[in-house]
């Protein structure tokens, strides 16, 4: 194993920064994508576009400043699909 290469919890470390926070993030991000996202992701990719739906649920469950990103690319590959 390679020190900070995993999280720490694979590796049974503890952490000062790693707390029940973290975990209950991690469960509902884990739910949300595995019924949300995943189920559909195949579709999205091909078609290059997903529904305005799912941005709305990761607004509801606090979750949409995980999705955001500092930068912003001058063309994106998606589009939202508005209807």
């Amino acid at each position: 194993m390679i020190p900070f290469g995993d999280p720490s919890w694979y590796q049974h470390w503890r952490s000062p920064y790693y707390n029940d926070s973290h975990k209950r993030f991690r469960a509902v991000m884990r739910e949300f994508v595995e019924k949300e996202i995943i189920p559909f992701c195949f579709d999205w990719d091909e078609n290059k576009v997903y529904p305005k739906g799912v941005v709305k649920k990761l607004g509801d469950l606090n979750l949409l400043a995980a999705a955001v990103s500092p930068k912003i690319p001058v063309r994106l590959p998606y589009r939202v699909n508005l209807e």
